[in-house]
């Protein structure tokens, strides 16, 4: 749990340290949602240039195309209860 706290989140060892476990996976959650939010602005923007250029509107791109998300009633596990088992 702490690489990818460091790494993703840009955390030092000394601010990891001073985090709760909930408070890591809030961060990382964080981090993860940012990144869904600039991945859906790239994927709107190819939209915009390559609908245009294809003439059958039934191969047109969608956004939800180009992302592959989950399913709206899935939730991700809560990774700071496992480590705590540890």
């Amino acid at each position: 749990m702490r690489r990818p706290a460091m790494a993703g989140c840009r955390l030092s060892a000394k601010q990891f340290d001073r985090m709760t476990p909930r408070e890591v996976q809030w961060r990382l959650h964080a981090e993860t949602e940012r990144e869904n939010r600039a991945f859906e602005r790239i994927a709107q923007l190819a939209c915009w240039v390559v609908n245009p250029w294809i003439s059958d509107r039934s191969h047109h791109l969608r956004v939800s195309k180009l992302l592959r998300r989950q399913m709206p009633g899935q939730r991700q596990g809560d990774d700071w209860q496992e480590w705590i088992k540890d």
